[in-house]
């Protein structure tokens, strides 16, 4: 156990003291401090489950995407990038990281594909597994810019409702973006490129619409100024909700209107007259 005094001493020694001495300050902050990485709070487990969606191979730029953003909540994101190295066993510190390390990786092995899980079961460190998934399944900007605006320009609604076609090509965009990203400065020419990249979403959103819903299609075109993706969507949304209610009510009047019609064979066949035997 290390004593007040020491970290005291050891944190106020000059940058030329040996290495282990400084590590002995830098290890008592590994497990006990919410804000070092090699903090486990006690809801942590292997078991841990961090995305819903698990990695087929297909799918590997939404999974890392999620997994990235899962790992930097639990302050594990350093493990797979490479900001976390690996100390050398003499120090104090390499059982924290040890132990954080092999958390990271059984978190990977629980959001991968069953089939995909001997290919990096006894890898030594989670950087070694994210590098070898990202080698694999990683496509380079220019086949998947490709294959995004491809699907974006073929995607057509058909049976699907409204917000689930509207999340898929969301989807595309968002990824587009991040493969190829719109200028960052807050120049004219950059507020230009975001009204034209907003019409062109826009106009891709209606183009692939189903022919059900030219009327209110026509009226979110005529508006001056055209609206963003987003309303034009909430306005499309509530065109399907009133088809749906009036659908249902149609429905529901001709089963009434079944139900309340006379029997034909009832109303219309003649009394038979018992006749006297003779």
């Amino acid at each position: 156990m290390v004593s007040k005094l020491q970290l005291s001493q050891a944190r106020s020694m000059p940058s030329s003291i040996p290495s282990q001495i400084q590590n002995l300050a830098d290890a008592s902050m590994t497990t006990d401090d919410p804000r070092s990485p090699y903090y486990l709070h006690h809801f942590d487990n292997p078991g841990m489950i961090l995305v819903t969606n698990v990695l087929t191979g297909e799918n590997y730029a939404s999974w890392s995407r999620a997994m990235k953003m899962a790992l930097s909540a639990k302050n594990k994101l350093g493990f797979v990038d490479g900001s976390i190295e690996k100390p050398d066993s003499t120090y104090a510190n390499f059982g924290s990281w040890l132990r954080a390390n092999n958390m990271v990786l059984s978190w990977i092995l629980n959001a991968i594909h069953r089939d995909l899980a001997p290919s990096i079961l006894y890898a030594e460190s989670a950087l070694d597994v994210w590098s070898d998934l990202n080698e694999r399944f990683s496509l380079r900007n220019g086949p998947r810019i490709y294959q995004l605006q491809r699907s974006i320009a073929t995607l057509q609604q058909h049976s699907q409702s409204v917000a689930v076609y509207y999340n898929t090509l969301k989807g595309h965009w968002d990824e587009l973006t991040t493969h190829a990203p719109p200028p960052s400065c807050t120049c004219s020419g950059s507020k230009e490129f975001s009204t034209y990249l907003q019409q062109t979403q826009l106009m891709q959103f209606h183009m692939g619409l189903n022919d059900t819903y030219s009327n209110v299609r026509s009226q979110i075109l005529l508006m001056d100024p055209l609206p963003s993706i987003s309303k034009a969507c909430s306005l499309v949304l509530q065109d399907e909700a009133h088809r749906l209610v009036y659908s249902q009510s149609s429905i529901i009047e001709g089963s009434d209107l079944i139900a309340k019609a006379p029997d034909e064979k009832t109303s219309t066949a003649p009394e038979r007259i018992s006749q006297p035997r003779r």
